[in-house]
């Protein structure tokens, strides 16, 4: 199966949504512009994406390629489909490198704010390339370790499923499954006219990045064995 390395990922950062993110006035504005300018110039967002051949195996199991994955939430999502899209989209090291570098507490939760940013124009790009190189419909995502039934662990044979993600993108996978850097984000892709969305499967009532709330109706209708 194809798979594609973005590297040449524009961004373009919204200042003054990152202003308003870090709770910033006037009197800090000059000091911040000097570490906008310095993250702007080491930039470099990059992702990673691999078309999967799916295979349903049962009510909770899954087979990408020759990857297994155990989720019914991600059983069911993916029983219409034939092909999903794992992926990994990064700030990139050189933001990461540079957050590192700060001494100043204060300078490196700024640079790792701005670099939450570059990660999301790596994930827009991301879908956006998707979309039109595979001729896809609408995409819906879901990511290991978001969803109790899709466990963080998953992280495992979903980057083997990519291939070599640090050596194309820089990303590594520690052994607790989570992510160097830090503003980075893996998941699966996938086809689907129906609305989706991770959140309303989640019964977790004190996640800051909540979109969506808890659909218990929908969780119990569709998703419960």
């Amino acid at each position: 199966m194809e798979t594609l390395i973005l590297k040449d990922i524009e961004f373009r950062p919204d200042k003054e949504a990152l202003m308003k993110r870090l709770h910033l006035d006037e009197s800090f504005e000059e000091e911040f512009d000097d570490i906008l300018a310095e993250a702007v110039q080491v930039a470099r967002p990059k992702a990673v994406v691999r078309m999967l051949a799916v295979e349903v195996e049962g009510p909770r199991q899954v087979k990408m390629d020759e990857e297994h994955f155990e989720s019914r939430i991600l059983a069911v999502n993916l029983e219409k489909v034939k092909r999903a899209f794992a992926y990994v989209a990064s700030c990139g090291r050189e933001l990461y490198e540079l957050s590192l570098s700060k001494s100043d507490p204060l300078e490196r939760y700024w640079v790792d704010t701005i670099s939450e940013q570059a990660l999301g124009s790596a994930m827009l790009y991301l879908r956006k390339i998707t979309q039109e190189k595979f001729h896809t419909g609408s995409l819906r995502a879901m990511n290991p370790g978001s969803l109790a039934d899709w466990p963080i662990g998953q992280q495992k044979p979903l980057f083997r499923a990519i291939g070599n993600v640090m050596e194309d993108i820089g990303v590594e996978l520690t052994d607790t499954f989570l992510m160097l850097p830090v503003k980075s984000g893996s998941g699966l892709l996938f086809e689907t006219e129906q609305s989706y969305e991770n959140c309303s499967m989640c019964p977790r009532t004190d996640c800051p990045n909540r979109r969506a709330q808890f659909d218990k109706e929908k969780f119990e209708r569709e998703y419960a064995l």
